[in-house]
């Protein structure tokens, strides 16, 4: 019982030390890694977009250029732009890079279970139990598939509820 209680309280730490570690410098500025569309303005993938204090190099993280240029009132520009809408911006573009990553995991476990359920059909010698999770498996793992496809959807559902569509 200790044991479990040790791997909880270790799993809780695990998970709240990144946010206190992060949450030590303001994020004024994000680099975008979709097209986004927001209020009839096209903010390109790979723009930075931020606030108007992010005018020197690496003001807002590490890497990112100067951002002193305003966002065009209607069009995309070549750059990137200051924009009092950064942060709208920002947050689609955190919840896609999480997506991005989640279906990227996913993806890797699917091909995983349909390997180890084509090993079990393969070496089943006539088991029928070894056949039965061999096909489970590879079930799985479609189900598996299909919600990573559809988790691509998700960044597109929260910029709408934003207002970002």
């Amino acid at each position: 019982m200790a044991l479990k209680n040790f791997a909880l309280i270790l799993i809780f730490v695990s998970l709240l030390f990144p946010m206190v570690g992060f949450g030590q410098k303001v994020i004024s500025c994000c680099k975008l890694v979709r097209t986004i569309t927001y209020e009839n303005v096209t903010y390109n993938s790979g723009w930075w977009v931020g606030e108007a204090t992010t005018t020197a190099a690496n003001d807002c993280a590490p890497g990112a250029p100067p951002i002193d240029g305003d966002c065009p009132a209607g069009a995309a520009a070549d750059g990137d732009c200051v924009t009092p809408d950064w942060g709208t911006l920002c947050l689609i573009n955190a919840i896609a890079k999480i997506t991005n990553w989640v279906t990227y995991i996913a993806l890797s476990v699917v091909a995983v279970m349909v390997i180890m359920g084509a090993l079990n059909i393969t070496t089943a010698a006539g088991n029928p139990e070894k056949v039965t999770t061999g096909r489970n498996y590879i079930l799985f793992a479609v189900v598996g598939l299909v919600i990573a496809i559809l988790s691509r959807a998700i960044p597109a559902i929260a910029a709408r509820i934003v207002g970002a569509l």
